[in-house]
C-alpha cells in the first residue's frame, strides 16, 4: 500500500514538472546586476571612536549597575553582581534552616517540660 502511494506522489510530482515547461530566465541576468554594482558609487563605512561623555557615571538601577561602554560596540554596560546574590540567597537558605532549627528546638523543651510537669503533679 506504502509502495503504490510512494509511486503516485513521484508520478503527480514528475508530471507537474513536465506540464510546467521550463522557467523563463529572470529579466535580470547576473553580469546585469554585477555591472550595476560595480557602477555604483562605493562609500567606505566609517566606524567613528564612541567615546561616553564625560559626565557618565555609575547609576545603581535596584540590584542592576549602569556602567560606562567598555568598547565601541556597545551602548551600555550592565553589572550584575553574581557573587553578591549568590552569598545572599546560601546565607538566607542557611538562616531559614538555623531558624527551623531553633524552633523544633524549643518545641521538644516545652513538650519535655509539660511531661515533666505532669508527673510532678501525680504522686
Amino acid at each position: 500500500m506504502r509502495l503504490i502511494v510512494t509511486g503516485a506522489l513521484i508520478v503527480a510530482c514528475c508530471a507537474g514538472v513536465s506540464a510546467q515547461g521550463p522557467q523563463p530566465a529572470s529579466p535580470l541576468s547576473v553580469e546585469a546586476i554585477r555591472a550595476a554594482l560595480q557602477r555604483s558609487p562605493q562609500t567606505p563605512l566609517v566606524f567613528r571612536d564612541v567615546v561616553p561623555p564625560p559626565e557618565f557615571r555609575r547609576r545603581q538601577l535596584g540590584i542592576l549597575t549602569l556602567v560606562p561602554p567598555a568598547t565601541n560596540t556597545q551602548v551600555v554596560n550592565v553589572s550584575i553582581p553574581v557573587g553578591d546574590l549568590t552569598m545572599r540567597a546560601a546565607r538566607a537558605f542557611s538562616d531559614a534552616r538555623h531558624r527551623r532549627a531553633e524552633q523544633a528546638a524549643e518545641r521538644r523543651v516545652r513538650e519535655d517540660l509539660r511531661t515533666f510537669q505532669a508527673r510532678q503533679q501525680r504522686p
